[in-house]
């Protein structure tokens, strides 16, 4: 049995020439726990990343006519794309068995559009028995797993709630052979690692930011600090050379979060890590583990340097501590890469001006805005979905006026003033370079010089072209 995993690309369905690289920093490490399920149940895989991996055209034929299924993991952002592409499958080989999942089926909790089968959940223990059964044409064993949309006798068929593993220390780990992990490892375009690897220490997430659609969809689990630990193991002794804590808030439980850098110090694993965090965990005890246990990179969900629009998106965290946070940070040579949302109903002018302050002021590295979506998912769209602003059909919405918002447009034009004004100061490069000098990144010296050309040459964003009106930068100064 051959299965095609396919992960779609968020630049189009593309081939040859015509295709365009979507560069990421992590390796797809939900589909390596669907691969990995899959080997186990007796399938051949071959897993093509489409944003990474550029095909010809007839190349793509001949996968996906020696496959019997083929497998589509989907992200809201590219579920137009995902749908492109499953017809094109459908096309090329009428008689494969095509089934869909991934982050947005786990939010919508619908059928995809033309699958036969979709499927909710975590699919690292049942996934390879789900499409062995799919592929067999034994529909009554399909009823005996839960989380599954699926076609049978021209009916659709729902069995039971998600699947959701619940001692994540006993689930099997992700078959990261199925990719190269070289063609990950990019940050804005530019290398970082030569051999990159994630790995997930807990999922779901304890907090009740609005906005955000991981409550929603799953509780919290956590795997013990040595099991994580004995899988970093592994991944140091295969040579890799960035590790990447793929879970969207490391410190959700402080303790355990400390108790594995210290660990991974203990052991003397020696590799430079990545984790994303919130900026109440940032307390002196845990950066003082984490810089002795090698981490490289803080990414920060700061959201806004305005207070009230932190308190409308119930992030639960202060202005104040996304300050203390980056600069102790800075003092012990970690870098920090904030994310800023931008179009909460309430934010205007004066807000924007705020948020300028905050990041220009503090000694962040690296910044990232987007606009707010509305997600199925999120208590921001359910919320939405009650007043009547939002039809249950609508699943990604994009902020604006029927929000209370300012227009989608001023909100774009807002963003790039936003890059600009981060990334459009000399004394942001001069303090990079020194940074880089102090803790002998040299990797990172060398990512600072080709990202710095970017911005001045190819990010239309950051085009020089594109300067700062003076008015703002006025409305902006202290």
């Amino acid at each position: 049995m051959n299965a095609l995993l396919l992960i779609p690309s968020f630049c189009g369905h593309r081939f040859g020439s015509e295709w365009k690289r979507n560069s990421t920093i992590s390796p797809p490490l939900g589909v390596l726990y669907v691969g990995g399920a899959l080997e186990r149940a007796g399938f051949q895989v071959r897993l093509l990343d489409m944003n990474v991996e550029c095909t010809e055209r007839e190349e793509f034929l001949a996968l996906v006519r020696r496959a019997d299924l083929a497998a589509i993991s989907i992200m809201s952002a590219n579920r137009s794309v995902a749908q492109e592409l499953l017809e094109d499958v459908r096309a090329i080989k009428p008689t494969i068995k095509i089934i869909c999942g991934g982050p947005h089926i786990n939010c919508t909790m619908k059928p995809f559009p033309g699958a036969d089968a979709t499927f909710m959940g975590e699919g690292e223990v049942a996934a390879g028995e789900i499409c062995r059964h799919l592929l067999s044409g034994e529909s009554a064993r399909l009823r005996e797993f839960g989380g599954l949309y699926y076609r049978d006798n021209g009916t659709t068929v729902k069995t039971g709630p998600p699947i959701v593993i619940r001692d994540l220390d006993r689930s099997p780990r992700p078959a990261r052979h199925l990719i190269d992990p070289a063609r990950y490892g990019e940050l804005f375009g530019v290398r970082v690692s030569r051999r990159v690897a994630a790995i997930d220490t807990s999922r779901g997430c304890p907090y009740k930011c609005n906005f955000c659609v991981r409550r929603g969809v799953y509780r919290y689990r956590h795997r013990a600090p040595a099991e994580v630990v004995d899988e970093i193991e592994q991944i140091v002794a295969a040579g890799h050379d960035l590790l990447v804590f793929n879970e969207d808030n490391f410190t959700a439980l402080p303790q355990r979060a400390i108790a594995i850098l210290r660990q991974i110090t203990r052991r003397r694993l020696k590799i430079r890590i990545m984790m994303q965090i919130r900026v109440d965990a940032a307390t002196p005890e845990f950066m003082a583990a984490c810089k002795v246990a090698g981490v490289w990179t803080l990414i920060m969900g700061i959201e806004s340097g305005s207070q009230s629009i932190l308190d409308y998106y119930e992030k639960g965290t202060t202005v104040q501590q996304a300050s203390e946070a980056i600069h102790t940070a800075e003092k012990l040579g970690i870098f920090t890469y904030g994310f800023f949302i931008l179009g909460a109903p309430p934010e205007r002018h004066s807000h924007f001006r705020e948020n300028i302050r905050f990041f220009t002021g503090v000694p962040l590295d690296f910044v990232g805005f987007n606009i707010l979506d509305y997600q199925a998912g999120s208590r921001l769209w359910a919320q939405q979905v009650r007043a009547g602003r939002i039809n249950r059909e609508e699943l990604v919405v994009p902020a604006g006026p029927r929000f209370g918002a300012l227009p989608y447009p001023e909100l774009e034009d807002r963003l790039r003033q936003s890059y600009r004004a981060f990334y459009l100061r000399p004394q942001l490069y001069w303090r990079l370079l020194k940074k880089c000098w102090r803790v002998r990144d040299f990797t990172l010296m060398t990512f600072l010089i080709r990202f710095s050309l970017k911005l001045l040459g190819r990010f239309s964003p950051f085009a020089l072209a594109e300067k700062l009106p003076d008015r703002l930068l006025a409305e902006v100064q202290p």
